[in-house]
């Protein structure tokens, strides 16, 4: 027997599921995430911690190109971030329409 919550899951992603696969909550969080992320590779180049990659970014990399290369991490993970989260929703979809056929089964069977 499936909860509540289960039960209204079902409801909620048997309506959205064939929209788009590019949900724009999802997208923004994985942007947000690819950001942090950039962002941390470019304070960590900044600090000069590791001396070797920061004469290679310093002599190599213009802000220009270090900027490109954060928006595309950004992007990158976005996309990523938002297609793997609509996979995870349709494959618990999935599980719980099985789960719930099968208990309809095991009910009309006794």
């Amino acid at each position: 027997m499936l909860d509540i919550q289960e039960e209204k899951f079902i409801k909620f992603w048997s309506e959205k599921r064939n929209e788009s696969k590019l949900n724009p909550f999802f997208f923004i969080k994985g942007f947000a995430g690819g950001l942090i992320i950039g962002l941390l590779v470019f304070i960590s180049i900044l600090a000069g911690w590791y001396k070797r990659a920061n004469m290679d970014a310093s002599n190599k990399l213009s802000p220009t190109i270090l900027f490109i290369c954060i928006l595309s991490i950004s992007l990158f993970i976005a996309i990523f971030y938002n297609y793997f989260k609509y996979e995870q929703n349709e494959q618990l979809y999935q599980e719980l329409i099985k789960r719930k056929e099968k208990n309809q089964k095991k009910i009309q069977e006794n």
